[in-house]
C-alpha cells in the first residue's frame, strides 16, 4: 500500500492544502459556536417547515410500501377460493344490467368486468398512486432525506451471510429475501389455486385419477406463470421509480429480471406439460395440440379449445427461445443472438393474451410502464450527440468525451451509465457504459472509457481508428441517464474504493467528484479516510486517472486521508514503460476534424447536438405514467365491456382471437402517445431557455473537453513516462492484492477514525460503517466479501456494482 508522500516545502512556500485548511479553521468554527446567539425566528419557521415536509415524506414512504404490498398480495391471492368464489360473486351483483328495451327485456351479466374491477382497484390504482408519489419524492431535497431512510434498510440488505452453504453466501440478504418472497409467493399461489380448482375435478360422474391431478397442476401453474409475468417487466424498466425507491439500480435490477424470467419459464413449461400427458393418455394429443384450419372457432365448437391451446403453445415456444438465448454462456459469447432474440418478448406476450385474454389485466401496469419507458428512451435515437473527443489510448482503451446540455436536462449523477449506439457498426445495437467523470468538473461534457472485449467494441475501436485517419468526427447516439446514484459515498467516515480493470470507471468518477468537493469546500466534506485499491493490466487507465490523483495529492500532501494500493497484474512488454504519457490525448485535441455524414431518419437528417435527457421534468414523468396506465386500463375496459365489441357481445364468438388481440394491441397503440409528452417537455424547456439564457448560448468550440484537473497545474513535472508513473504510485508489478490484508488495514483505519474525537456529523448509520464500493471481476468481489466476513460484515457496507446486463 502506498501513502502519497508529502512535500515538505508546500507549507514553507505559504501554500496549504484544502484538508490542512480544514483542520486549521476547525477550532475557530468551534469557538464561534460558543458565542451567544440571538434567536432567529425565520430559521425556526424554516426548521418547522422542513420538519413538516419530512413528516409528509415519511408518510408518503409508508403509503408507497403499503401500495407495493397491496399490488403484490392482490396478485398472489387472486386464485384463492375466497376471491374466485366469494369475492367475485359479490362483485357480480354490481355488474348486473337490469332489464330494458335495449336488451329486449332481459337482464345481462357483465362477467367480463369482474376481473377488470378486481385488478383495477387492488393493482392498477395502488401501482399508479405509488408511482406518482415516488416520482414526486425524486425532488432533490426530499430524495436526500428519504434515501437515508432507504439506506438504513439497504445497509442490511446488501450484507451477505457468513454461515451456511458456500452457494448461499454468494447472495446478499436482500437477494435472499427477494428469492424467498417470490418463491414463497409462487407456493402460496399454487396452494390457493389448488384449493379452488380441486373442487372442480373430477367432473361429476367421473372417477378421480392421476390425470385429474395433472390437469389441476397444469391449470394452477398457468396462474403461477402469469403471476411471475406481472413482475417480470418491472426490473427491466430502465427508469423504474419502484426500483429506485427500493435502492436497486437498473444494472443490479437485471439480476432480478433474470430470476423472474427463470420462474416464468419454469412455470410456463410446467403449465403445458401436464396437459400433453393427459392428451396422450386420452389419445387426442394431435387434435388438442395442432392447429385446425377448417374448424369453427365459436365457443361451443371443437375449434375453440384447439386454437386456445395452439396460441398458448406458440407463446411457450417463444418463451423457451428467450430462455435458451439468455443462458450466461450464450449471453457472453453471442451477445447479438441474445440481444435480437429478446425482441421475441413481443410475440410471446401477444400470443399469451390470445391464449387467455385476462392476462392483459395481470401485466397491464408494469408492461405499460415498460413500453412507455422504451418509447421515451427511443427519442434519443432521433439526433446524434456532439462528440468532442474520441481517441484510442494504449492497451485497446477508447476514450470518448460527449458534449451534454448545460441545462437541467443534461445533468447526471456519479455512478450512472448511458447506452451508446454507433450506426456505422449497427443501427439497432445499444451498449451500456458507465460514465467515468464527475458532473462537478465539467458543466458541458461527460467521459466514457471502454475496452475492446467483444465483436462490437472491436468494431468500435476500428471505427475510431478510421475516423482518426480521415480526421472525421464519429457519429454516435447516446441514451441515458440510467442507474442509481453513488453520491451517498460522502456519508461514510471511512471509504474504500476497489476497482479492477476497465470496471474501475465508476470509481474514477467518484475520485474526480471527491477532488471537486475538496476544491469547493473541504470543510463540508465529512469523510476522514479514503482507500483506493486498483488492480489493472492497462497502464493507460493509470495514466487517465493520474491528473485526478495529483489533485488529491495537492489537497492531502501528508497522505493523512488518501492511501493508494495499486497492482499492475501483468508485467509490461519491453520498452512500454519508457513510452511518454499523454501523447494520444494531446494529438486528439490538436487534430481538427470535420463532421461525418449523419444517417437520415425517415428522410430527415439532423445535426449533432449536446446530449439532453428526455422528459427530465418529474411532474411530466408522473403525469405521463399515470395517464398511460389509467388510459390503457380505460381503453381495455371499453374494448371488453359487454362481452367485447369485436365479438358483438357474444353473438359472434368465432372472433374471440381478434377480441383478445385488441386487448393487447391497445397497450402497444397507446404507448407512442408518450412522444407527445416528450415533445411538449422539449418545447417548454426550449422557450424557458430562450427567455432566461438567450445571451448565454454555449459555443461548442469553447466546450471544456477535459476535466479541470487534467491540466499541468496538478500534474507532476517529474512524471513523463509510464516508468515514472509506476514509480510515482509505487505500483506493485506482476502482483495481485491480498484482500484479507488490505481489508484488515482498512478496518484498522476505520477503528482509528471511530475512536477519534473529530467524528463526522454525517448520517449516523452510514458514518459508523466502512463504505466499500467495488467494481471489477467476480474473483475480486468474492475475495473482498470473504475478507469483510472474516472481520465482521456489520462493519462494512459493500456496494457491489453489477455490469452484466
Amino acid at each position: 500500500m502506498v501513502a502519497v508522500a508529502a512535500p515538505d516545502d508546500a507549507t514553507a512556500r505559504g501554500h496549504t492544502s484544502p484538508i490542512m485548511r480544514m483542520r486549521e479553521t476547525a477550532p475557530l468554527l468551534a469557538t464561534e459556536v460558543l458565542k451567544p446567539q440571538q434567536p432567529d425566528y425565520r430559521t425556526a419557521t424554516k426548521t418547522s417547515s422542513t420538519s413538516s415536509v419530512l413528516r409528509n415524506a415519511s408518510m408518503a414512504q409508508w403509503f408507497i410500501v403499503l401500495s407495493i404490498a397491496a399490488y403484490t398480495f392482490a396478485h398472489t391471492i387472486v386464485a384463492a377460493p375466497g376471491i374466485q368464489l366469494t369475492y367475485f360473486n359479490m362483485l357480480d351483483q354490481y355488474w348486473w344490467e337490469a332489464p330494458s328495451p335495449a336488451n329486449n327485456g332481459a337482464g345481462k351479466q357483465h362477467y367480463e368486468m369482474i376481473k377488470a374491477t378486481y385488478f383495477t382497484v387492488y393493482c392498477i390504482v395502488p401501482f399508479t398512486i405509488a408511482t406518482v408519489i415516488v416520482e414526486s419524492l425524486r425532488d432533490a431535497k426530499l430524495k436526500r432525506v428519504t434515501s437515508r431512510q432507504v439506506m438504513q434498510i439497504g445497509l442490511f440488505m446488501r450484507r451477505k451471510p457468513t454461515y451456511g452453504h458456500p452457494w448461499l453466501r454468494k447472495f446478499s440478504y436482500g437477494e435472499l429475501l427477494f428469492l424467498t418472497a417470490f418463491i414463497g409467493g409462487n407456493v402460496l399461489m399454487f396452494i390457493t389455486g389448488w384449493s379452488t380448482y380441486s373442487r372442480n375435478f373430477p367432473v361429476p360422474g367421473t372417477e378421480y385419477t392421476i390425470f385429474s391431478t395433472l390437469e389441476i397442476i397444469g391449470i394452477v401453474l398457468g396462474y403461477n406463470c402469469v403471476y411471475n409475468m406481472a413482475f417480470l417487466f418491472l426490473p427491466a424498466t430502465r427508469n423504474s421509480a419502484w426500483m429506485e425507491f427500493m435502492g436497486i439500480s437498473y444494472a443490479n435490477g437485471m439480476k432480478y429480471h433474470r430470476w423472474l424470467g427463470v420462474l416464468t419459464l419454469v412455470t410456463g413449461v410446467g403449465h403445458g406439460l401436464p396437459f400433453y400427458f393427459v392428451w396422450a393418455h386420452q389419445d387426442v394429443l394431435y387434435e388438442k395440440s395442432m392447429p385446425c384450419f377448417d374448424c369453427s372457432l365459436d365457443w361451443y365448437s371443437s375449434g375453440y379449445p384447439t386454437w386456445f391451446n395452439v396460441f398458448g403453445e406458440i407463446s411457450l415456444i417463444f418463451m423457451v427461445i428467450l430462455g435458451v438465448t439468455s443462458l450466461p454462456w450464450i449471453r457472453r459469447r453471442m451477445y447479438e443472438t441474445f440481444y435480437y432474440s429478446h425482441y421475441l418478448f413481443i410475440p410471446c406476450v401477444v400470443f399469451a393474451v390470445l391464449h387467455w385474454g385476462p392476462i392483459v389485466w395481470w401485466i397491464l401496469p408494469t408492461f405499460m410502464v415498460y413500453l412507455v419507458d422504451r418509447v421515451v428512451s427511443s427519442t434519443n435515437a432521433l439526433a446524434p450527440v456532439q462528440v468532442e473527443e474520441c481517441v484510442v489510448l494504449s492497451d485497446d482503451i477508447l476514450k470518448i468525451v460527449v458534449t451534454r446540455s448545460s441545462e437541467r436536462d443534461g445533468n447526471f449523477q456519479v455512478g450512472q451509465f448511458v447506452y451508446l449506439n454507433v450506426p456505422a457498426i449497427s443501427k439497432w445495437q445499444w451498449h451500456a457504459f458507465t460514465i467515468g467523470s464527475s458532473p462537478r468538473t465539467s458543466a458541458t461534457s461527460f467521459t466514457i472509457l471502454l475496452k475492446a472485449l467483444g465483436d462490437w467494441t472491436d468494431d468500435l475501436m476500428k471505427y475510431a481508428h478510421e475516423c482518426e485517419l480521415k480526421k472525421e468526427t464519429p457519429v454516435m447516439y447516446v441514451d441515458g441517464y440510467y442507474g442509481s446514484s453513488l453520491e451517498m459515498y460522502d456519508q461514510y467516515a471511512t471509504l474504500c474504493l476497489i476497482g479492477g480493470g476497465i470496471g474501475v470507471t465508476p470509481l474514477f468518477a467518484m475520485l474526480e467528484d471527491i477532488a471537486a468537493l475538496l476544491d469547493e469546500s473541504a470543510q463540508q466534506w465529512p469523510t476522514r479516510k479514503v482507500h483506493f485499491v486498483f488492480t489493472f493490466r492497462e497502464l493507460s487507465l493509470l495514466e487517465e486517472i493520474h491528473p485526478v490523483l495529483q489533485k488529491l495529492k495537492s489537497a492531502d500532501p501528508r497522505g493523512e486521508v488518501f492511501t493508494y494500493d495499486f497492482y499492475l497484474t501483468r508485467a509490461p512488454a519491453e520498452g512500454v514503460l519508457d513510452q511518454v504519457i499523454g501523447q494520444a490525448s494531446a494529438a486528439a485535441k490538436a487534430a481538427a476534424r470535420t463532421p461525418a455524414e449523419v444517417p437520415s431518419i425517415c428522410g430527415i437528417r439532423r445535426s449533432a447536438c449536446p446530449f439532453a435527457e428526455p422528459l427530465r421534468s418529474r411532474t411530466y414523468r408522473a403525469v405521463l405514467y399515470s395517464t398511460m396506465v389509467v388510459g390503457a386500463a380505460a381503453l381495455v375496459t371499453r374494448v371488453d365491456y359487454g362481452g367485447g365489441f369485436v365479438i358483438d357481445y357474444g353473438a359472434k364468438s368465432q372472433y374471440w382471437p381478434l377480441q383478445n388481440l385488441m386487448d393487447i394491441v391497445v397497450l402497444f397503440v397507446i404507448a407512442p402517445v408518450a412522444y407527445l409528452f416528450v415533445l411538449v417537455d422539449k418545447l417548454v424547456a426550449k422557450r424557458r431557455k430562450a427567455a432566461e439564457v438567450a445571451d448565454k448560448e454555449v459555443d461548442p468550440s469553447s466546450v471544456q473537453v477535459q476535466s479541470q484537473y487534467e491540466s499541468s497545474t496538478y500534474v507532476s513535472s517529474d512524471v513523463a513516462t509510464y516508468r515514472d508513473l509506476v514509480a510515482e504510485y509505487n505500483v506493485a508489478v506482476g502482483a495481485r492484492p491480498n484482500m484479507a490484508t488490505t481489508m484488515d488495514r482498512v478496518y484498522g483505519d476505520y477503528q482509528t477514525v471511530m475512536a477519534s474525537k473529530s467524528q463526522p456529523d454525517g448520517d449516523d448509520l452510514l458514518s459508523k460503517t466502512v463504505g466499500v464500493f467495488i467494481s471489477g471481476p467476480e474473483a475480486l468481489k468474492r475475495a473482498t466479501d470473504d475478507a469483510a466476513a472474516t472481520l465482521g460484515t456489520s462493519f462494512f457496507d459493500i456496494h457491489d456494482e453489477e455490469f452484466e446486463l
